[in-house]
């Protein structure tokens, strides 16, 4: 095998190489697309430096490597910003932002931000607005001084900011806290193989979760196959990155038709499955519709709109469709004969996705927002336009619902008698069997409860798990109580209920509860953060001690009959995951054709 060469460059032969670059104004551009994988459509570039022509350097990080021990990063970040923002003046779709990698010793200068803007105005199709300025770094030094400061003024210029290789090197917690970023991009490592790898899986989606509750957008980098595609697609990523996809130009091409019909049928089956977790409340059903603005309306334009609905909150300012930011009612109101445009007094705000974001969500990005940001709205958007936005008012009025389903749901199992209470009912039900010496058999007992719910729980989560119990009891419900007061249902703990009811029809009364269980498992296939299948153990078992009231003197007598039939289940445990076994045995219930 041919070993890789060593570099021999000397310093000063480094920075002459560097130096010939940067005067013949050899650094070039190749653009990698960032695609929106629900739409299939190009949601940015990002722009990658590339020398032209003979050079000492083998690939371009070890050329900025030797700018940096050279002293000349700042010169060729400069040459290679100004070549990326040239080549970005290319019909690109709309709406696209530009991804300009930029090290954190450049960005911390003082000042870079006053420079960055001038070079990005020089321009006239780019504003600050559609330029992300994407931090990148692997060595170990995590404090890089005036980081943090030369951030803040980057944002309040209208730039976003991204973290790249988040989960490699220096691209940690630490710095995502201190720069509240825009867009964090996963790093290759995670990506690679995140079809075959679990953990992988997991730490992605907790990725996601940070995301949906800090307005963050996640970006998956090193999307090489379709497996990995299918699988981050399928876990909630909303844009992707990597050969699979589209490998870096000098000129954007289009995209696969065939690629892009895939990613749109692989999003639209991993939202339909997330739409029916009844869980999910949109947070959309309690946002308000605001006037919409380009950022050259006059400011008096807009207050004169804002008079005439003095519900109006304020509005939302877009450039070319993109938001650029929020203004206030009394903002607008308090300047109605300014001429100048209403973008002078948009600000930054807080955004989230108009299709994807929950109440819970919504409630708490806005919990985590810093305390001057706190009496804005949240604007939902559809990629980077704006649709609604959620005030104070709407997000109170959403907490409050969301609690009030959360306690009758918690009501619906806490309100079931106990096992205390169960007792009870048992002990009076066989004092009054006693004192009528009642002819013919009477109720039978029957313990139901869920198999392989730990499992379950364990792969879906437990609130998805105590969903399964509560649409158990619904059918317990539906199936043996079926409005007759003459049947007692009690919740013996965790999964286990018991019921005493009439015998009357009771084998056709299991039959269609073990039925509809099996219709009701099968809709859980899918819903939460996972593709997992469900368990083909999970089924519901019921437990029938016939003509229990003879049988038993005392509760806790029927209670020991419960164990030797669990085991006798177990036994007899055929091909289909619920099932009712019988005391005394009796033959196996048919399913309906």
């Amino acid at each position: 095998m041919q070993q890789a060469t060593q570099r021999t460059q000397t310093p000063e032969g480094d920075a002459a190489a560097i130096d010939a670059l940067l005067a013949e104004r050899r650094i070039a551009s190749a653009f990698q697309p960032i695609v929106d994988l629900t739409r299939g459509v190009v949601a940015g570039y990002e722009a990658l430096a590339r020398p032209k022509g003979e050079t000492p350097f083998r690939h371009a990080g070890e050329l900025f490597e030797a700018a940096a021990r050279t002293d000349r990063l700042w010169a060729l970040e400069t040459a290679a910003r100004e070549s990326a923002l040239r080549g970005g003046e290319a019909r690109w779709p709309a709406g696209a932002r530009l991804f300009l990698n930029c090290s954190p010793a450049i960005l911390a200068d003082p000042e870079f931000p006053a420079a960055l803007e001038a070079q990005t105005r020089a321009h006239r199709t780019h504003s600050p607005g559609s330029i992300v300025v994407e931090i990148t770094e692997r060595s170990e030094d995590q404090h890089v001084p005036g980081l943090s400061q030369r951030v803040a003024e980057l944002k309040q210029m209208g730039f976003e900011i991204a973290i790249d290789d988040v989960g490699a090197g220096t691209s940690g917690l630490n710095r995502i806290m201190l720069l509240r970023p825009r867009w964090l991009k996963l790093d290759r490592e995670l990506v690679t193989g995140i079809d075959r790898d679990r953990v992988r899986q997991n730490l992605v989606r907790f990725m996601l979760h940070f995301g949906r509750l800090s307005g963050v957008q996640i970006i998956a980098e090193g999307i090489e196959t379709d497996a990995e595609l299918e699988t981050l697609i399928g876990v909630g990523v909303t844009f992707g990155q990597g050969f699979l996809i589209a490998r870096p130009h000098a000129k954007p091409a289009p995209l696969d038709p065939e690629l892009v019909l895939r990613m749109r049928r692989l999003s639209a089956s991993a939202e339909d499955a997330r739409s029916h977790d009844n869980r999910a409340m949109p947070a959309s059903r309690y946002a308000t519709r605001v006037p919409i603005y380009d950022c050259a309306t006059p400011i008096a334009q807009a207050a004169a709109i804002l008079h005439a609905d003095p519900a109006c909150p304020g509005a939302c300012v877009v450039d070319c469709g993109r938001l650029v930011g929020w203004c206030e009612r009394g903002a607008v109101l308090e300047t109605p004969e300014n001429t100048d445009s209403i973008a002078s007094l948009a600000r930054p705000c807080t955004t989230a996705d108009a299709s994807g974001t929950t109440v819970p969500d919504a409630v708490e990005l806005a919990a985590c927002r810093d305390p001057d940001e706190r009496q804005s709205p949240i604007v939902l958007t559809d990629g980077d336009e704006p649709v609604l936005v959620l005030t104070p008012a709407d997000l109170l009025r959403a907490a409050a619902d969301l609690s009030r389903a959360a306690s009758n749901k918690t009501q619906g199992l806490n309100s079931l008698p106990g096992r205390v209470a169960c007792d009870q009912h048992l002990l009076h039900a066989l004092l009054d069997n006693r004192a009528r010496s009642a002819i013919g058999p009477g109720p039978d007992a029957i313990f139901i409860d869920v198999r392989d719910l730990t499992s379950f729980n364990c792969t879906y989560g437990y609130e998805l798990g105590d969903e399964l119990l509560l649409d158990t009891y619904a059918l317990i419900d539906e199936c043996l109580v079926d409005g007759r007061e003459s049947v007692f249902v009690g919740r013996l703990g965790d999964d286990r209920f018991f019921v005493l009811a009439p015998s009357d029809d009771l084998e056709a009364r299991l039959l269609r509860l073990t039925e509809l269980f099996e219709e009701l498992a099968c809709s859980y296939q899918g819903l939460g953060t996972t593709t997992t299948p469900i368990s083909p153990s999970l089924g519901v078992r019921a437990l029938v001690v016939r003509d229990a009231l003879r049988r038993v003197q005392l509760p806790h007598e029927l209670y020991r009959r419960e164990g030797p039939l669990r085991k006798r289940a177990d036994a007899l445990r055929g091909a289909t995951r619920s099932q009712v076994v019988f005391d005394p045995p009796q033959r196996p219930l048919r399913r309906s054709a």
